[in-house]
């Protein structure tokens, strides 16, 4: 009887830390044999994702890389930067997490909102402007008045409760 072999599993998440919330990462990932984290949704790392596998996946993903043109020389700076966004911002998840679920419920009071605050389980609040006449640019502008940043896209908005927002803590706390 032949024996029977498995493809490689990889996981390729951008809300792991989000996701993991009450059961440990390493919970999450144990069945895969590498793993992609996003470092800057959410956590606030000025990169985007590392690559976690064994030493021989690791060998053959930066051989890949450079011959892909990918690779940069001096990431020391940014691998503490990263460093810093694991330290001391996956402990904060679940409070910003609590502080979008307030802001999802304080817009469905709103009549120009609409938002289904059922839906919302981490740190984005996702949400449509009814009222034809607030523009994503006039509400981008009257929250940087408010000393909250946020990009028009569309009448569709997306906002992410960051805890390191001090208008944020003065406001909703």
């Amino acid at each position: 009887m032949q024996p029977i072999t498995l493809l490689p599993f990889h996981l390729s998440a951008r809300l792991h830390f989000h996701l993991a919330l009450g059961v440990p990462v390493h919970r999450l990932v144990k069945a895969a044999d590498s793993v992609s984290v996003c470092l800057s949704k959410g956590l606030g790392a000025p990169i985007r994702s590392v690559v976690v596998g064994s030493e021989a996946f690791i060998d053959k993903a930066r051989i890949l890389r450079k011959t892909l043109g990918g690779g940069m020389r001096q990431v020391g700076f940014l691998c503490a930067a990263a460093y810093v966004a694991v330290r001391d911002t996956v402990g904060k998840l679940a409070d910003d997490h609590r502080k979008a679920k307030a802001l999802a419920e304080g817009l469905t009071k709103i009549k120009q909102f609409t938002v289904d605050s059922s839906s919302v389980e981490t740190n984005m609040v996702f949400f449509d402007i009814v009222d034809p006449h607030i523009s994503p640019s006039k509400l981008c502008q009257v929250l940087e008045q408010r000393n909250v940043l946020a990009m028009p896209a569309s009448s569709k908005s997306r906002y992410f409760a960051r805890s390191s927002w001090p208008y944020w803590e003065r406001r909703c706390s």
